[in-house]
């Protein structure tokens, strides 16, 4: 008999890899206070940080002006 997929919705996803980087405990540790399999989680955990940008990132786009080769205004000018 084949084991079943489980789907986890977004709202315990979400909570789990807050768990993993606002304690920053190990991800088999809260993946086994959980229930789920550490290789879900760290899935999870690899994915959020893929997708959430760093401070650093943030700041880098709000001050980088493009030139109009890169289809933005030109260096110096207002936005």
């Amino acid at each position: 008999m084949a084991s079943r997929k489980r789907l986890y919705d977004a709202e315990f996803r979400e909570g789990a890899v807050r768990i993993v980087t606002g304690t920053g405990k190990p991800i088999p540790e809260a993946a086994a206070d959980l229930g789920i399999h550490s290789g879900t989680l760290h899935s999870w955990v690899s994915r959020a940080a893929r997708n959430t940008p760093r401070a650093h990132d943030v700041r880098r786009t709000a001050t980088h002006r493009f030139s109009p080769a890169q289809g933005g205004p030109a260096r110096g000018s207002d936005y």
